[in-house]
């Protein structure tokens, strides 16, 4: 067999520069990829840099940068808030208990001042009191022709009560323990209370008590032990006797099972007087 002549199927075909040259499908699929790595390396970049940021200011603030981390650190606090708040409950219950005791403590010492001050406003004659007692009438004598032996007439200025009677009636009975004392003057009703500054004076026919003018005939209240005051007045060789108020009539005793007297109604002023400093 002869070849007359090249087949041109055969040969090669020369390449043609203005052809154009045909893309692989690596290269596509390489370029997409490209791509896809570089859009997540910059999301990774950003998280990295949050996460970076966040640490740094976990760091700054001193909390741990874990979460368990954090939630022990928020646990512990709250822990020790609660220790403290324990202890400050604790510190206020015994502050008021301390306070109730206190006041406990300074009821029971008020009530005590109270009756003690009560006491001695009663002796000092500033309340009004009751009990038993003794109530004496004072008036002038009727008994013109009676005497007393070894006594002049003129002591008596015609048998009529004068203040050195009711003064003495006053200090006996005080001597004989008697624990409240008032003194009256007819109508009876401006009853006087018998106090430290209390004492009776003549002007005329009338008596002068605590600024007060009363007239015969008195009355005269005690309060205290009725037997012992009542000794103390009717004793032999007393003041009663000696003053003859019995022999001309001028007195009457009489035992009361409850003699009420008011208080002192006046005041009590001191212009020179002042309390002395208390002892070191």
């Amino acid at each position: 067999m002869s070849i007359s002549a090249a087949d041109p199927a055969l040969e090669p075909q020369a390449p043609d520069a203005f052809a154009p040259v045909a893309q692989p499908a690596a290269r596509s699929a390489e370029s997409v990829w490209v791509w896809q790595v570089t859009a997540l390396s910059l999301a990774l970049g950003v998280m990295l840099a949050l996460a970076m940021r966040t640490t740094a200011r976990l760091k700054k603030a001193g909390i741990p940068s874990s979460r368990l981390g954090v939630s022990a650190a928020v646990l512990s606090a709250y822990r020790e808030q609660n220790d403290r708040q324990g202890d400050e409950i604790a510190r206020l219950r015994d502050q008021a208990q301390q306070f109730r005791e206190s006041f406990n403590s300074t009821s029971k010492s008020q009530d005590m001042l109270k009756q003690q001050l009560d006491e001695l406003r009663g002796l000092a004659g500033m309340t009004s009191v009751y009990g038993p007692g003794l109530r004496i009438s004072l008036k002038d004598s009727t008994e013109t022709q009676l005497r007393v032996p070894g006594l002049p007439p003129e002591e008596y200025e015609n048998f009529n009560v004068h203040d050195q009677d009711i003064n003495g009636l006053i200090n006996e009975l005080k001597a004989a323990g008697a624990e409240a004392i008032a003194i009256s003057g007819a109508d009876g009703r401006n009853l006087q209370r018998v106090v430290v500054t209390t004492t009776a004076r003549c002007v005329g026919p009338n008596t002068i008590v605590n600024g007060v003018q009363l007239s015969a005939p008195y009355t005269i209240l005690a309060i205290g032990n009725q037997k012992e005051l009542r000794a103390a007045l009717e004793m032999p060789n007393g003041f009663v006797e000696t003053r003859g108020l019995d022999l001309l009539k001028m007195i009457q005793i009489e035992e009361a099972d409850r003699v009420v007297l008011p208080e002192y109604s006046g005041s009590f002023t001191l212009r020179y007087a002042r309390p002395t400093a208390p002892n070191p």
